[in-house]
């Protein structure tokens, strides 16, 4: 008999079950019995439990005992198979041994159970030791094909150092290396005491060590040509029934793992100097928000700012008010998205004063997008924002200042202009009937003056008129129209002088501006060309449109009498300027030319030389 059998019992009556165990029980077996009344409680049953004989009915609760048998054979199990059942049912357990049962046991003749399990058992013993014995070859074939096929060096020794097994690596490496034969058989420390016998000594401990049940687990260096290879070992005792009976040898070569941890320090090192030496504040915490590591001017600026110095472990919300840290855990539920969130915030120094920074929180995932980590870096923008804050202020003085100028400038314009008119009236009235032809210089002199001044004040109001009307609507102007508007209004001056105008604005045909600016643009500088021609050639007038990505410019150019630029193009565009007194003029014209431009958003620029006409390229936004 077998001591102490784990028997297996399927059974939906449990009276029945019952009765099974008393009787095992009355005949001194000794075992181990459960009771399972299911098919997933027996299948279970079979991997947890590990029966060695199998008991069953032959229907239990719609689950059969050949179902059962050949659950079993499918998952390799040996253990004998027996049905008790009913004496009705012997036609059928008698077929279940066609296919595999041990046996089969009639409820009422229970007493015969246990001789029948016992002769079961008898009958598969040669069975189970052929099983055992192939069970074990495969085993040592299995494990001879593991150690030959590792990249490490295997070999094992008895208790008294003998080389037990080893694999074909640990024999060609230490040929090869140490011009050693190595055998079954052989006493180690003889074969390593043939090489050198301060290596015995050394190994002769390690061993020893061993075999008193302590694991060796260490590396050693071996100079190779102009490098260093590295080998790790692991020396282990080999147990059985509580005993050392021999010890089991492992060796790596970890040279280029070493490598990539030298490299890997290397670049940590590195890392951390990044980490330190930057001018961000920088947090890492973990996906629970607690603090897992920081820079230097993070912990300067943390007791700066919160009058708190950083810990590891410390949850983030702690260094924050209260009131925040609804709007932080908004920021982290973004992270976890992937979002890259930045703010700016704002805190009151527990040394005085105000520190602005800006914030960003980041997360770090895995390469199954997880988020595993956290970073906040921030940035002390103090400076720059208290300069903006400035820059603001002054923006803001210097449209006060502009606008109080205007007003001013307005205000001369429009009250001096009712007290010129009346001294001009004056003036002419007291040129009637006076004879004396002192006084009538004098007056024709204050004439001179007070007309002088009152073109002065219209053409201050002109200007004026240029800085009210920036907001005036702007329409669609149509080129070739105003054109033809300015050739109207100076039909006999462009008759007189003979002016032919060529007109291209094929890329161009229309602007969006406004329509007074364009056109006071358009006359002036026509204007300026029949003014500035040239007395031996008829003037010429080309004008052209080009288009750029989201500009358009138009080009003026004449055959005219040009321009000394070198000499004047300082002040070309300057208020009362003038370079030629051989034509009447005021200086006006391109001053006003220009302003309208910038008024439009656009620039202006000038090409000329005297005698080769002059060329006008204005650009301006579409």
């Amino acid at each position: 008999m077998v001591p102490k059998l784990k028997i297996l019992h399927l059974e939906g009556i449990p009276r029945d079950a019952e009765l099974i165990r008393t009787v095992l029980e009355s005949a001194g077996l000794a075992f181990e019995k459960k009771d399972v009344t299911d098919k997933q409680g027996y299948i279970d049953a079979l991997t947890i439990f590990g029966p060695d004989v199998i008991l069953s009915a032959y229907h239990i609760n719609g689950f059969s005992a050949p179902e059962a048998l050949s659950i079993s054979r499918a998952g390799g199990l040996t253990a004998p198979f027996l049905l008790v059942t009913a004496s009705d049912q012997e036609e059928l357990a008698i077929a279940a041994l066609e296919n595999g049962a041990a046996d089969y046991i009639l409820k009422d003749r229970l007493l015969r159970l246990p001789y029948a399990i016992n002769n079961a058992f008898e009958r598969i013993k040669p069975q189970t030791e052929r099983f055992q014995k192939e069970a074990l070859r495969k085993s040592e074939a299995n494990l001879s094909a593991v150690i030959e096929n590792t990249n490490d060096l295997v070999y094992s020794l008895d208790k008294d150092l003998k080389f037990i097994t080893f694999n074909n690596r640990f024999k060609t490496t230490v040929k090869q290396v140490y011009g050693l034969d190595v055998m079954q058989g052989i006493y180690s420390l003889d074969l390593l005491s043939s090489y050198h016998p301060d290596f015995a000594a050394k190994w002769e401990k390690i061993y020893h060590k061993t075999l008193s049940g302590e694991t060796q687990q260490f590396i050693n260096e071996y100079p190779v040509g102009d490098g260093v290879v590295y080998l790790s070992y692991s020396v282990n005792p080999i147990w059985e029934s509580g005993q050392v009976i021999g010890l089991s040898v492992f060796s790596r070569d970890i040279t280029r793992q070493r490598a990539d941890e030298v490299a890997l320090v290397k670049s940590e090192a590195n890392l951390r100097s990044v980490f330190e030496n930057t001018d961000l504040a920088i947090i890492l915490y973990n996906t629970e928000l607690e603090m897992v590591s920081y820079n230097s001017n993070a912990a300067r600026q943390s007791v700066k700012i919160f009058g708190k110095k950083l810990k590891p472990g410390r949850s983030a919300l702690s260094y924050f008010p209260k009131s925040r840290w609804p709007v932080i855990l908004q920021v982290i539920e973004r992270v976890k998205k992937q979002e890259v969130v930045t703010y700016e915030a704002i805190y009151d120094a527990k040394g005085g004063g105000k520190e602005w920074f800006e914030a960003k929180w980041a997360g770090v995932f895995n390469q199954r997008h997880e988020m595993v980590s956290v970073i906040l870096s921030l940035k002390n923008i103090t400076e720059n924002k208290n300069a903006d804050i400035e820059r603001e202020k002054m923006t803001a003085d210097l449209i006060s200042r502009n606008q109080d100028l205007e007003q001013f400038t307005y205000i001369i314009s429009h009250n001096l202009r009712a007290p010129v008119a009346n001294i001009k009236g004056l003036s002419q009235l007291l040129h009637v009937d006076i004879p004396d032809e002192d006084s009538k210089e004098t007056l024709q002199a204050l004439s001179l003056s007070v007309n002088q001044l009152d073109k002065v004040i219209i053409d201050l109001n002109q200007m004026l008129q240029v800085n009210k009307q920036v907001n005036e609507h702007k329409e669609k102007v149509i080129l070739n129209e105003l054109v033809e508007e300015i050739k109207l209004e100076t039909g006999l001056i462009m008759a007189k002088n003979k002016v032919a105008i060529h007109c291209d604005f094929a890329a161009v045909p229309q602007i969006f501006t406004i329509r007074g600016y364009l056109y006071s643009i358009f006359q002036n500088l026509i204007t300026n060309s029949i003014k500035y021609r040239r007395n031996d050639a008829d003037p010429v007038i080309y004008i052209k449109t080009t288009s750029v990505p989201g500009h358009i410019a138009i080009v003026f150019e004449d055959n005219g009498k040009g321009i000394d630029l070198v000499k004047n193009g300082a002040h070309l565009f300057g208020l009362y300027k003038r370079f030629d007194f051989s034509v009447e003029g005021k200086g006006m014209g391109l001053f006003m030319v220009r302003k309208q431009v910038q008024s439009l958003g656009g620039t202006i620029d000038v090409q000329s030389q005297p005698a080769f006409g002059t060329r006008f390229m204005i650009d301006l936004p579409l």
